[in-house]
């Protein structure tokens, strides 16, 4: 490779490096966060709604009707919302994984851009 070739693909691959962030930009940040918070109001709406049912009163019952027990609603009420946390930590646990890739996506990639301008400046001393 000619010297004038070297410099031109140091200069493209220069550009290349200056237009894409290093990091995880603003945006993609900012989505994060959204859906991080979107979890906690799906967990806390789910929570919501089970502490509801829970208090409303049972429907009317015929008088002497087999159904006509009342049943503790604790046990179920309890079982309820930390099945609602349980699919907010699982929801949790996607996105921080989906995080932890395009982190790890973006690594890759300054990896490539800091080895291609190593093996360029290298080409361009001899």
């Amino acid at each position: 490779m000619t010297a004038r070739a070297c410099a031109i693909a140091l200069i493209l691959a220069g550009c290349t490096s200056a237009a894409r962030p290093n990091s995880i930009d603003s945006v993609d940040i900012a989505n994060f966060q959204r859906q991080s918070r979107e979890i906690v109001q799906r967990e806390r709406e789910c929570e919501k709604a089970v502490l509801t049912r829970a208090q409303d009163p049972p429907a009317p019952v015929a008088p002497g009707s087999s159904t006509a027990k009342a049943q503790p609603l604790e046990p179920v009420t309890v079982q309820n919302v930390a099945q609602c946390r349980e699919q907010a930590t699982q929801e949790n646990e996607r996105l921080a994984a989906r995080q932890r890739a395009e982190y790890e996506r973006q690594a890759r990639e300054e990896r490539d851009r800091s080895s291609l301008m190593a093996i360029l400046t290298t080409s361009l001393q001899h």
